[in-house]
């Protein structure tokens, strides 16, 4: 048995020729195959590169358009930075990946644009905006930035192409080469053995197969890759029309609640309804400021959180804050103090609206959490500030305390102490990783000292400048003093609000004529003079914006006086304001308003004192 099996001596020196051959025919072709694969790989990986190129092209002409509508987002400042990087090294990529004279003549025309047009140019758009000349911005990115954008647009579909035809002839030349090894091997094979013939067969559909699945995987990523950004765009906008539509069905109806309050709490009241309403009046700002809340975390998320600069007196805010949760704190049985420090400035200027946001947040947390002792909130320059122009405000309890543990994530998005708080105290975890984030919004710090058992304090530090002089704004239309009572016009489709904006109106001695669309805004005006028009954005048959657009365009053709027109709405995400004033308004207010708001707003744009 064992000598059936083995093989002669004379047959291996014969099969060893056609081995070798074999092996040598074998080995030729894995290399001509794989240098034919690198070919066709190289084109398609240079069409990727172009695709990519032309991506970052559109996201530095969106960061372009996202500038000119807010200068100061720096987001967007930050991504063409990063666009016009990437693009940099990309077409470095892409010159020293290709062979092809004529693909590197086309990075090079790329390279010139991008470097002796688009970026000048941009640089020119930017500084114009920076110096408020929005106009300028707007003819430079069309008369100069998007020609360039164009022509490198083309230069990359271009590249695309060539690449293309590089692929394609990569794609020939393995083929031919394929078929012509494929020939060699069965020459080669014919004077040996069948087996070996399938072997080399079977190694060349192999090789074959790897190719081809190595290109449908890119292809394939290159799909999902398409898809995900298209999925992440439309999630996106989905999120953005939600928040704006809430937003907007909810300050409706809370304007309703807090105006009809506001002008009951104006009336001959007992002393219990009076304390009643006022109550009633907090907590209706309370649950303004959880919608804000909200808007504020799709803000942060989004980048896009506003600041504003006024002159206030802080030791005022602190205040409020603890008037504010005094009856709570009296019903649980828990002191509730307030300390100044020494040489605290009466006035200041800073964000006064987001500093009295986080010390509600710290107070209630503080109160809610302290079933007995005392809360103290205190307001004292920061002595590590040798100028003397950082505050540093501390709540400090004699709650249940924080472990170290908790402690160390406290801060973070839908973060409390544990379960069993969650179950017991309630909250969303929200509060403080939006008072972390509004606090270095503000350039401070915030922070914690805390031991389970004994209590905790938190504090955080907001620098502001001491303020010299008041500012005067200036206001697209020209302010008038008048000799007569203000006439007027108000365009709100909700009943309610007509009743609560008629009021206020009246308290504050004006005469209003109610319309409930923009139609009858237009009616009113070519029937009427009005001194002010209240203009409400979202309303039927015909928006706020349009009836804006439509009353301008009949001041300006029979030369008439420019009414002052006053944004009254219940839009309040980022744009909406710039959106307003794009249409033609002078002024923007939201819902819901004050009788303060409006007697402002119309000292403003009518007689120059509050009314």
């Amino acid at each position: 048995m064992r000598k059936s099996f083995s093989v002669p001596v004379k047959l291996y020196s014969m099969l060893l020729p056609e081995l070798a051959m074999s092996l040598i025919v074998i080995l030729i072709t894995w290399h001509s195959l794989g240098v034919n694969s690198t070919e066709l790989i190289k084109a398609l990986r240079m069409k990727e590169f172009a695709l990519e190129s032309l991506a970052l092209v559109i996201t530095q002409g969106d960061s372009t358009k996202s500038m000119m509508l807010d200068p100061d987002d720096a987001t967007s400042g930050k991504r063409k930075i990063a666009a016009y990087d990437a693009n940099v090294a990309l077409l470095h990529d892409i010159a020293g990946a290709t062979e092809s004279a004529g693909m590197r003549e086309t990075v090079l025309k790329l390279a010139l644009i991008d470097e002796n047009e688009l970026q000048p140019v941009d640089t020119l758009l930017l500084e114009a905006l920076l110096d408020g000349h929005p106009a300028l911005a707007r003819r430079l990115y069309s008369e100069k930035y998007e020609p360039s954008r164009s022509r490198y647009e083309d230069l990359v579909r271009q590249l695309c192409s060539q690449a293309d035809a590089q692929a394609a002839t990569a794609a020939r030349m393995l083929q031919e080469k394929n078929r012509s090894s494929l020939q060699t091997i069965c020459e080669a094979l014919a004077v040996g053995t069948i087996l070996l013939a399938a072997i080399l067969i079977l190694v060349t559909r192999s090789v074959q197969k790897q190719l081809q699945a190595e290109i449908d995987a890119r292809r394939k990523t290159m799909e999902e890759v398409a898809a995900a950004r298209d999925q992440a765009l439309e999630a996106s906008r989905v999120k953005s029309t939600f928040l704006a539509n809430m937003s907007h069905e909810i300050r409706t109806p809370m304007n309703g609640v807090l105006g009809l309050t506001e002008m009951v709490l104006d009336t001959d009241l007992h002393k219990d309804q009076r304390e009643s309403l006022e109550m009633a009046l907090q907590c209706g700002h309370g649950l303004l400021g959880l919608l804000n809340n909200i808007l504020d975390l799709s803000k942060i998320e989004a980048g896009k959180l506003s600041h504003e600069t006024i002159t206030f007196d802080l030791m005022a805010e602190a205040k409020v804050s603890a008037a504010l949760f005094g009856p709570q704190a009296t019903r649980q049985g828990v002191e509730l103090r307030l300390q100044a420090g020494g040489g605290f400035p009466e006035r200041i200027q800073g964000d006064a609206g987001k500093i009295r946001q986080v010390m509600n947040n710290l107070v209630g947390n503080a109160v809610k959490f302290t079933s007995e002792g005392q809360v103290t909130l205190s307001v004292e320059l920061d002595p590590a500030d040798s100028r003397g122009q950082t505050a540093l405000i501390a709540v400090t309890d004699t709650g249940i305390g924080i472990s170290d543990m908790v402690q160390a994530r406290l801060f973070e998005p839908f973060t409390q102490g544990d379960s069993s708080t969650t179950r017991e105290y309630g909250g969303t975890g929200l509060g403080l990783a939006i008072c972390k984030k509004l606090v270095e919004t503000m350039g401070g710090r915030i922070g914690l000292k805390s031991e389970p058992g004994k209590g905790s304090s938190f504090w955080f530090t907001i620098p502001f400048q001491i303020p010299r002089s008041p500012v005067i704004l200036e206001a697209s239309a020209p302010r008038r003093t008048l000799k007569h009572r203000p006439q007027i016009l108000v365009a709100e489709d909700n009943h309610v609000n007509q009743r609560v904006i008629r009021g206020l109106l009246k308290n504050l001695d004006c005469d209003s004529e109610v319309v409930d669309s923009g139609l009858g805004a237009l009616a009113a005006h070519k029937r009427s003079q009005f001194d002010l028009v209240l203009m409400d954005c979202q309303m039927p048959e015909m928006d706020g914006y349009s009836a804006t657009a439509q009353i301008r365009e009949r001041e300006d053709r029979l030369k008439l006086r420019r009414t002052p027109i006053v944004a009254l709405t219940a839009h309040a995400l980022v744009g909406d304001r710039e959106r307003c004033l794009n249409s033609g308004m002078d002024d923007f207010l939201t819902k819901p308003i004050s009788r303060e708001q409006i007697s402002t707003m119309l000292a403003t744009w009518l007689a120059g004192d509050k009314i």
